[in-house]
């Protein structure tokens, strides 16, 4: 797919991931920003963290997986105490993690549940109220996501990432700089740095 960007003639920016630098790009360094949430967690005791994450398939999701699990492990998690189940990165994933939680670690439950984005998240919330589960005064709850949504659920979610129209601003200006000829340079890759916002939920 990211091959049929060599022959384009028009100026582009791609958003995500362009391993082949065809195009100029931007894309936001998920693995630093998870990796941050997961030392902020340890930091707040949580040491069984379990986490929801996107298919394998989108390296976004994998990036997360792993800033979240180095995070914890570098800040004196074992690795016994991470616990992952693979969502779609839709909301019912959210909700079918939930429920895998609660039912197969309801012994040993974890302190905190990451979701590796917005739509799980929205899934997942209203799963644990459906359970009973109090956030976050049973178990503390952050995401990766800053869309504005997120601003509607209660407790406020502490979250890890970029807001979208910071990335669709900064999009557009290197767009406008090849079109209005200020840049004509090759390719540019352009890496923003996802914030953490600490929130009521962890």
């Amino acid at each position: 797919m990211h091959d049929a960007l060599l022959s384009i003639d028009i100026p582009t920016v791609f958003i995500g991931k362009l391993p082949n630098q065809a195009v100029d790009s931007l894309r936001v360094d998920d693995e630093s920003a998870c990796y941050e949430m997961g030392k902020y967690l340890a930091e707040r005791g949580h040491r069984r963290v379990a986490q929801i994450t996107g298919p394998n398939f989108f390296s976004e999701a994998m990036d997360r997986a792993r800033g979240l699990r180095n995070g914890l492990l570098d800040s004196g998690s074992a690795a016994d105490d991470i616990l992952e189940w693979e969502g779609t990165f839709l909301a019912p994933s959210g909700i079918e993690g939930v429920d895998w939680l609660l039912e197969k670690h309801k012994q040993d439950m974890p302190t905190a549940l990451f979701f590796g984005n917005h739509l799980m998240t929205l899934g997942g919330i209203a799963r644990l109220f459906d359970h009973g589960v109090q956030v976050p005064e049973d178990l503390a709850v952050a995401v990766y996501g800053d869309q504005p949504q997120m601003n509607y659920i209660r407790p406020h979610l502490t979250r890890a990432g970029v807001q979208p129209a910071l990335q669709a601003n900064l999009a557009t200006k290197m767009l406008l700089e090849r079109l209005n000829g200020t840049y004509s340079g090759p390719p540019r890759t352009k890496v923003l740095t996802g914030s953490l916002q600490k929130m009521d939920s962890a």
